[in-house]
């Protein structure tokens, strides 16, 4: 479980430690503070992947076509002030483990020459790549990890007109993570995979007991196909089984969660704009069951919020509770004078202090 980390140029990021995060971590403040950059640095530290910087790009709009386009600027917006050549760092501290990841820029193919010509000589696509490459001088990605228990590894990311080239490693955190997007649209394929593995393992009943979060009637779920792809089915009492589209974006924003969450078993879950979909109403149920199934399967979760409700139906579940030790909420704000962000840990006693007196909380 981390307990601390550190960023350095990254995003909107200077240099930042944050500190404190318990199992349950509810982050706050205005726009623009930082909040989903935190946990896409959380996510980056955990997997260094080649798969999570394109992520981390994909869901601000930024896809290959438009990196390749940029040239030499394709990586700049994951750069403090979008100076690549600074070094991006991100430090974490767990009780028994230290991950550190290093990203950069530059223009030496050295690594990457190195590679083509150990996987091949003759293929006509990858030598005109290469020359494509070093011929236009194109910018390398480079992520470099390290992890006290785990080892080192390694990437780079090349783009040019005649494509992408990537390399990988594996990742420092071995176990799967689970990031659950706020402006993506949920893919029913991948949650029938995600709910065939919990259902195999004897997880059915959290699973129903999410969904009754928002509809109590729900009795039954299950995958099926149709045109050749899977998806998720569920039934009311005494209904047929109606496709999961049919009954609402919170419904499915629930089930996601808590695939996710399940699936992510020992691992680490981040959700940004947790609130998205869920009815003030149902955020106190909401909350306990997402702070059960954390505790059960023992994943730490970062979320993010703009929602008062939000924030306040977690305090309420929280305080007094036998999880309340879990639970944390951080104020993302920035410096008046030197606009540099900083996360401001509070407990569950001193958050509610602050709810009912009229203290700012989210960065004002």
């Amino acid at each position: 479980m981390i307990d601390s980390i550190t960023i350095e140029n990254f995003r909107c990021f200077d240099k930042t430690t944050v500190k404190g995060f318990g199992l349950i971590n509810l982050i706050g403040g205005k726009n623009n503070s930082g909040k989903t950059v935190l946990l896409e640095a959380v996510l980056l530290n955990q997997s260094p992947t080649n798969d999570v910087i394109e992520l981390v790009q994909n869901l601000r709009g930024e896809d290959d076509k438009t990196r390749s386009a940029l040239g030499d600027k394709a990586w700049d917006s994951l750069f403090y002030m979008q100076e690549n050549n600074k070094q991006i760092k991100i430090t974490s501290i767990t009780q028994d483990t230290n991950h550190e990841v290093l990203i950069y820029c530059d223009k030496n193919y050295t690594e990457f020459s190195e590679l083509i010509d150990e996987k091949t000589v003759n293929d006509p696509k990858i030598i005109e790549f290469k020359n494509k490459a070093v011929i236009s001088n194109n910018i390398v990605l480079h992520i470099d990890g390290k992890s006290s228990t785990m080892g080192e590894t390694s990437s780079l990311i090349i783009l040019n007109d005649g494509g992408k080239f990537r390399k990988n490693n594996y990742s420092i955190n071995s176990k799967p993570l689970g990031f659950v997007a706020s402006n993506v649209r949920i893919d029913q394929s991948d949650i029938a995979r995600d709910f065939d593995i919990a259902y195999e393992n004897g997880f059915f009943t959290q699973i129903i007991n999410g969904l009754n979060i928002i509809d109590s009637s729900i009795k039954d779920a299950r995958t099926s196909t149709s045109a050749g792809k899977a998806r998720i089915i569920l039934a009311r009492e005494n209904e047929k089984f109606m496709p999961l589209s049919l009954f609402g974006d919170a419904i499915t924003k629930i089930l996601d969660i808590t695939l996710t969450i399940i699936t992510a078993k020992d691992s680490l879950v981040l959700i940004d704009e947790i609130e998205n979909g869920i009815h003030h109403s149902s955020q106190q149920t909401f909350w306990r069951h997402l702070i059960k199934l954390a505790r059960a399967f023992n994943v730490q979760v970062f979320a993010t919020t703009h929602s008062e409700e939000m924030i306040k139906a977690l305090n309420t579940v929280a305080l007094g509770s036998e999880y309340e030790s879990d639970v944390m909420y951080f104020e993302m704000a920035k410096h008046a004078k030197t606009n540099k962000i900083k996360g401001i840990a509070t407990d569950m006693r001193t958050l509610q202090s602050k709810l009912y007196s009229n203290t700012p909380y989210r960065g004002e």
